[in-house]
């Protein structure tokens, strides 16, 4: 759930404008941000945080599709090994999907509303107008439990490098909540097998039921900027208290109402 409703600046104002990396992509589910994770903690060598953000979405079908997003040897020398871009680009051009993605290329580059834009922390924040609403844009979601699997595995993969884990789980629709009650209660099932089994060195704050009503969504799962931005101010005060605290001994499962108000990578799925 990251990369559209992960606000840098909160973060920024305290560590460093250097000090914070928005690494999410789009549509992954658990398996394949671990994927993904893995790949960034073999080359970002001074590592301190991982923000991993997850939602409903993220814990369906992480049996029949494909944990590998990309080749690592490609994408490893190209971002991290200065290879040429021409030879990855002729490798892996694709003529229909860069003919989708030229229409209306101008359009899709618009701060706030054009889905391709991104800011300078690498999160791309969207204030979807009226006639851009679709409704919930998401129904009744299959639970899979390789999914938790694949988080519970990722977990201890973190800890392993010697970086802190940071579990969320952002704010979901109330109307969605309303529909579709069996949403809650399962990601309180996930929180739980979390503490259960990972337990030492993890944070978890549990903001999924948080104050954020309908008006602050353009769907069922992602926040309208204006309410990314108070929300991710709330997740800063949440993650760097803690952080200032010292690495827990236990998980430390905490939600928004329970907090005490006084770098980063964060890990998403839908846009």
């Amino acid at each position: 759930m990251a990369w559209r409703q992960f606000d840098g600046e909160p973060f920024a104002s305290r560590l460093g404008q250097r000090q914070i990396l928005n690494g999410a992509s789009g549509f992954l589910k658990i398996h394949q941000t671990r994927f993904l994770t893995t790949f960034y903690m073999e080359h970002f060598a001074h590592l301190k945080t991982i923000i991993l953000m997850l939602g409903p979405p993220d814990f369906e079908n992480c049996t029949s599709e494909p944990a590998e997003l990309f080749n690592l040897d490609d994408a490893g020398g190209y971002a991290f090994g200065h290879d040429l871009a021409g030879p990855l680009y002729l490798r892996y051009f694709a003529p229909v999907f860069y003919l989708r993605r030229v229409r209306n290329h101008e359009g899709r580059w618009a701060p706030l509303t054009g889905d391709l834009w991104m800011d300078k922390y690498g999160s791309g924040p969207m204030q979807w107008t009226s006639n851009m609403m679709d409704g919930l844009r998401y129904g009744a979601l299959r639970y899979d439990s390789a999914c938790t699997d694949a988080l519970l595995a990722m977990l201890s993969e973190i800890k392993a490098k010697g970086v802190r884990p940071v579990v969320v789980f952002p704010p979901v629709h109330p109307e969605y909540r309303q529909r579709h009650p069996e949403t809650i209660p399962r990601m309180k099932q996930i929180a739980e097998r979390i503490g259960e089994q990972v337990r030492e060195g993890v944070d978890f704050f549990d903001m999924s039921e948080s104050g954020f009503g309908s008006s602050d969504f353009y769907d069922a799962v992602h926040l309208q900027w204006p309410a990314v931005q108070r929300f991710s101010q709330k997740l800063a005060e949440l993650v760097l208290s803690r952080s200032a605290a010292g690495t827990p001994s236990d998980t430390t499962r905490l939600t928004a109402d329970a907090a005490i108000i006084p770098a980063t990578i964060t890990s998403q799925t839908e846009p």
